[in-house]
C-alpha cells in the first residue's frame, strides 16, 4: 500500500514537471510570442526613425530659413551697393562736364583777354583805400591809320608810408648774444626773451 501511494506520488510529480516544461517550451518557442517581440522591436525602431527623421527636418528648415535670411541680406548689400556705383559713376560724369564747362569758360576768357585792347577796371577793389585818390591822366595814342587820338586813362596810385615801420625781429641766438654781451645773466635774459632757461643755456652754448 505505501509503495502504490509513492508510485501514486511520483506520477503525479512527473506529470505537473512535464506540464511545467511544456508550458516554458511553449513560451520559449511558440511563433506567437517571436512574432509578437518582433513586431514591438520593429515599432520601437519605426519609432526611433520616425523621431530622427523629424529631428532632421526640423534642422534642415532651420538652415533653409537662415540661408534664405542670408541671401535676403546679400541681394540688400548688393542693391546699396549697385546704388553708390550708380551715383559715383553719376557723380563722376557730373565733374567731367564741370571740368569741360571749366575749361571752355577759360579758353573764352583767355580770349576775351586777348583781343580786349584796353585792360578792365575792377569795380570792387580790395585795397580800396590805396585806390581811392587816384589820379587820371589822360594819354594821347595816336593811330597810323587815322587822325583821330582816344584818351586812355592812367591811374596812378598813391603809396601810404607807415609811421612806424616794421622792423624785423632779431634772431634767438643774436638776441642771447648780445644780451650776454651785454652783461645780463641767464634768468635776466628770460625775462627779457620770453624763452625758457634750457633755450637760452643751449643759445649760450651754441655761442
Amino acid at each position: 500500500m505505501g509503495i502504490l501511494i509513492t508510485v501514486s506520488v511520483l506520477i503525479i510529480f512527473n506529470v505537473a514537471m512535464w506540464l511545467v516544461l511544456l508550458a516554458r517550451f511553449n513560451s520559449f518557442f511558440s511563433t506567437e510570442d517571436i512574432i509578437k517581440k518582433t513586431r514591438d522591436s520593429l515599432n520601437s525602431m519605426l519609432t526611433e526613425l520616425n523621431r530622427n527623421a523629424d529631428r532632421n527636418i526640423t534642422l534642415m528648415d532651420d538652415r533653409i530659413r537662415q540661408i534664405k535670411a542670408v541671401s535676403a541680406e546679400a541681394d540688400r548689400h548688393l542693391l546699396i551697393l549697385q546704388k553708390e556705383l550708380n551715383s559715383l559713376q553719376a557723380g563722376a560724369v557730373f565733374k567731367e562736364k564741370l571740368a569741360d564747362k571749366k575749361k571752355h569758360t577759360r579758353s573764352n576768357s583767355s580770349i576775351g583777354d586777348i583781343r580786349s585792347p584796353y585792360p578792365s577796371r575792377p569795380q570792387d577793389s580790395v585795397q580800396g583805400d590805396l585806390f581811392t585818390a587816384q589820379e587820371e591822366k589822360p594819354a594821347a595814342v595816336s593811330s597810323s591809320s587815322s587822325n583821330s587820338t582816344v584818351k586812355v586813362p592812367v591811374f596812378e596810385p598813391k603809396v601810404f608810408m607807415a609811421e612806424k615801420p616794421v622792423v624785423p625781429k632779431k634772431d634767438f641766438n643774436e638776441q642771447v648774444k648780445e644780451l650776454s654781451g651785454l652783461g645780463f645773466n641767464v634768468f635776466e635774459i628770460v625775462a627779457k626773451t620770453g624763452r625758457s632757461i634750457q633755450e637760452v643755456k643751449l643759445a649760450l652754448e651754441l655761442r
